[in-house]
C-alpha cells in the first residue's frame, strides 16, 4: 500500500473513532453545525470513501494494490427502517420499506440514491467512485442498470419512494432531484 493511501486511511479511522466516541464534539469552544462533515462542499469523505472502496476491491491480501480485482462483494442495503437527516450520528428513524442489494456497491448506492429522492450527480461522492482510472469501481453507465423487483426495469425508469427522505441540514437544497 503506498503512503498516501496508508495516511488517508489512518486518519480516517481515527477522525471516525474520536467522533465516533463522541469526544472531539464537546471539546469545541463553539457550536458548529456541520462539525461531522455534514455538508455538500465537504471534499474529505467522498474521497475517503472512494479510496476505501479501492482498497477493499484491490488490496492483496498484504495490503498492497494491485491492477486486479482481489474479492468480490456482495452488498445489501436494508432501508426497512432507515435514517434521515442528520445521519450517521443522529438520524431519525425513517420507515421506507425497501431493500437494495447487488454485486458492486456504487449500483447499490446509486439504486437507493434515487429511491431516497436524491440526484446522485449532485452528491460528490459519485464523482470519484464512479470515474475510471486505475482502481475502478464502477465500469458501467448508470442507464445500463437493470433493477430487478416485480419487473425488469433500466434505471432511469426507476422513482423516488412517495416520501422523499430528508438530507440532513448541511445538504438541503444541493441533492434533492428536481422536478421534471
Amino acid at each position: 500500500m503506498n503512503d498516501a493511501y496508508e495516511n488517508r486511511l489512518v486518519s480516517f479511522l481515527l477522525i471516525g473513532l474520536v467522533t465516533a466516541l463522541g469526544f472531539t464534539k464537546h471539546l469545541l469552544p463553539f457550536k458548529d453545525e456541520f462539525f461531522e462533515g455534514s455538508w455538500y462542499g465537504n471534499d474529505t469523505i467522498p474521497r475517503a470513501i472512494s479510496d476505501l472502496n479501492k482498497i477493499i476491491l484491490y488490496a492483496d491480501k498484504n495490503g498492497e494494490l494491485k491492477d486486479e480485482r482481489q474479492r468480490k462483494l456482495f452488498t445489501i442495503a436494508d432501508a426497512i427502517i432507515a435514517g434521515e437527516g442528520e445521519g450517521p450520528l443522529e438520524p431519525k428513524p425513517k420507515k421506507a420499506g425497501f431493500l437494495v442489494a447487488g454485486e458492486n456497491a456504487v449500483a447499490v448506492d446509486l439504486v437507493c440514491t434515487k429511491l431516497m429522492g436524491f440526484s446522485f450527480e449532485r452528491i460528490p461522492m459519485f464523482k470519484y467512485v464512479m470515474k475510471g482510472g486505475r482502481f475502478p469501481l464502477f465500469q458501467h453507465s448508470f442507464k445500463d442498470l437493470e433493477i430487478c423487483f416485480e419487473r425488469t426495469i433500466k434505471y432511469e425508469q426507476l422513482r423516488p419512494i412517495t416520501d422523499p427522505f430528508v438530507p440532513s441540514k448541511g445538504w438541503i437544497g444541493h441533492i434533492e432531484l428536481q422536478p421534471a
